[in-house]
């Protein structure tokens, strides 16, 4: 793709442009191939000017505008927002397969500013909802992942839709969810969340998602972070015992910097002995381990035992009687989520029943026009025909 072509790409998006020009603090040492190499989701500064190198060769190429918004993402302080719009917008405007990775980030910065630490911007999940219905037009099937997460969720629409979600990780068969995405996937296969249950392969992406949560937690990229974030949040709505029972720790322990441990018998008592420790943080675990052994998950259900254990050994009943209102407080609004969530699934059904009737009839209407029709001009042919023989 030429400038020219560029420069139009970028008056569609409403951008202002200038084009990097050969030698602009670039040496002619520079590796041009450091843009384009992973991690996908960093760009230092050999990284940067190696785009710089890659545009002025070739102005189209979508991943040399991704990591400059990265770039532009990761600097000290704020963000510099005017460059990660130009950058991610151009890259859109490009209308490649892989304007879809700018795409699915811009979705995720715009509804949810404050994980890039964008201060200055309010949180937008219709826009970044219409971000990532953009992206799921591609032919990139992350893409149609990081929607079903937005839907799932019912982040910039009126409320959930599963079924759409559902479909969407099921559509192409040949590309396997991963990461946080093969969490969602299990979760919507395991309890036949917009379609049918299939226990088989939700535990086939279980096990593919957990691996990788285990082993990947402390060095999330922040877009990953956003929709693991969005999955969390849908099991919490719809109640998914697993997945709170495998982020409780995290997102409440060592979120709240009681802990830098995982989570052992060892660990909590540490917590406990420790008379600065900030036990708020402790209730707040237990009531979501109660809440995951509630929705029936067996490793939680074992682990509340050795927490109530030590929680009675260190006199602190008010942090059981805490968490306990938490997990039924929790518990009647998963119920009543999931109400709501079958009765929109009733209301498509009959949507759809009465539609099919629709057209039914419509067709039965046509069919029967064409037989008034079709009789009538027989009888017709038949009078004319009598008429010359007689």
């Amino acid at each position: 793709m030429n400038r020219n072509t560029l420069l139009a790409c970028a008056l569609l998006a409403g951008l202002t442009v200038s084009l990097p020009a050969l030698g602009d603090g670039i040496s002619d040492g520079t590796d041009a191939a450091a843009c384009l190499a992973p991690p996908v989701e960093s760009c230092d500064s050999r990284c940067a000017a190696g785009c710089a190198r890659v545009l002025e060769d070739n102005p189209g190429e979508a991943m040399a505008y991704y990591k400059l918004a990265i770039r532009a993402l990761s600097t000290t302080g704020d963000p510099f927002m005017p460059e990660v719009d130009t950058n991610l917008r151009i890259c859109s405007a490009l209308g490649t397969s892989e304007s879809a990775r700018c795409e699915i980030l811009y979705a995720a910065l715009t509804a949810y500013p404050h994980m890039y630490s964008i201060k200055d911007r309010p949180a937008n999940p219709d826009a970044g909802r219409a971000w990532a219905e953009r992206a799921a037009t591609r032919d990139f099937p992350e893409a149609r992942w990081a929607l079903a997460t937005f839907l799932a969720l019912g982040a910039g629409g009126d409320g959930p839709d599963l079924e759409r979600a559902y479909q969407l990780m099921n559509l192409d068969r040949s590309a396997r969810p991963e990461r946080q995405f093969a969490l969602l996937h299990a979760m919507l296969l395991e309890h036949g969340w917009g379609g049918s249950e299939n226990l088989l392969e939700a535990d086939y992406y279980s096990k593919k998602g957990y691996e990788w949560l285990i082993s990947g937690r402390r060095i999330l990229s922040r877009t990953d972070s956003v929709y693991l974030d969005m999955i969390i949040r849908l099991a919490y709505e719809l109640g998914d015992g697993r997945l709170i029972h495998e982020t409780a720790w995290v997102s409440t322990v060592i979120k709240s910097r009681q802990s830098d441990k995982r989570y052992s018998f060892e660990a909590l008592d540490e917590i406990l002995d420790d008379e600065k420790s900030d036990l708020k943080a402790v209730g707040d675990f237990y009531g979501r381990e109660l809440l995951a052994a509630k929705l029936g998950d067996a490793a939680a259900e074992a682990r509340i035992q050795e927490i109530q254990e030590l929680l009675r050994q260190y006199g602190q009943e008010e942090l059981l009687e805490q968490g306990s209102a938490y997990a039924q407080e929790r518990m009647n609004v998963i119920m009543a989520n999931r109400e709501k969530v079958k009765a929109a699934g009733r209301g498509t059904a009959r949507l759809k029943k009465q539609t099919r009737k629709s057209r039914r009839a419509e067709r039965e209407s046509r069919f029967k026009t064409f037989i008034s029709t079709t009789a009538g001009g027989l009888r017709k042919v038949r009078e004319s025909v009598r008429e010359v023989f007689d």
